[in-house]
Order: structure tokens, then C-alpha cells, then sequence
């Protein structure tokens, strides 16, 4: 059951060009905004839910359909508002971040645990994926 949530979460990837067609027809924004309110929603579901059986599946399938958008365009803005001779040395601090996402969501997920149970961790990061889409509403439209 496992690997075909993994598989089934992997395959959302193959979705890339259906999402290159949506960022065509509206703009990177959007579905960079579109794609953290999908995974607020879902972690939020998964929040009031709690114990994540057959029903959780979905929730999660639909948080890794958003965060597969943002694994398609997530890099857009970086590319577009750097200059080409800047990309050089800013791409350290890129990569930076990044290495320290990695980090801090097992990190934020330790914490919350230890305050709670799942569903803390659920609406924390509901709360920060909600947080992160009205603050990209502050993107340039031209992305």
C-alpha cells in the first residue's frame, strides 16, 4: 500500500506538462498561489481529521498534486528576477535555502510532536502553507 502512494504521488509529476499549459493560459503566480492553498487545504483536512486512514490517503494525494505544481514552477521566480550574471553567486544562497528546508520541516515536525500530536503538525503546516500563498500573491504578475 505504501509504495503505490509513493508511486501514485511520483506519477503526479508526469502531470508537467498539463501544469506548463495552466501557467500558459494564466501565470506562474497563479499556480504557485493555487498550488500552496491546494496543500493548505489538504493539511488542513488531514488537521480536523486526524487519524489519517483511507479518507487521510486523499488529503495526502491532493497536498502532493500542489506541491507537485510548485516542484514544476517553484523555480521560476528565482530565474526571472535574477540577472543571467548574478545567477552565479546568488544560486549558493538558492541552493542554501533550500538545503535548509530540507532541515527544518523534519525539525518543525520534531517540535510540533513533541507539543502534540499530528494534528498540530497538520495545522501548523496548513497555517504555513496558507501563509506562503498570500504572500506569493506579492510576486510580479509578470511571473
Amino acid at each position: 500500500m505504501t509504495g503505490g502512494i509513493v508511486s501514485a504521488t511520483a506519477a503526479l509529476l508526469l502531470m508537467s506538462p498539463l501544469v506548463l499549459k495552466v501557467v500558459d493560459r494564466t501565470s506562474t503566480r497563479t499556480v504557485i498561489i493555487a498550488g500552496f492553498a491546494i496543500i493548505a487545504a489538504s493539511m488542513g483536512a488531514l488537521a480536523v481529521l486526524g487519524d489519517a486512514k483511507a479518507l487521510g490517503l486523499v488529503f495526502w494525494l491532493t497536498g502532493a498534486l500542489g506541491a507537485s505544481w510548485l516542484d514544476v514552477v517553484g523555480n521560476v521566480p528565482f530565474m526571472r528576477t535574477v540577472k543571467t550574471r548574478e545567477r552565479n553567486t546568488t544560486t549558493t544562497v538558492f541552493s542554501s535555502w533550500r538545503e535548509t528546508a530540507l532541515i527544518a520541516a523534519p525539525g518543525l515536525g520534531a517540535i510540533a510532536l513533541w507539543l502534540g500530536d499530528f494534528r498540530l503538525y497538520y495545522g501548523f503546516l496548513a497555517g504555513l502553507a496558507l501563509l506562503t500563498a498570500v504572500y506569493a500573491k506579492y510576486l510580479p504578475r509578470r511571473l
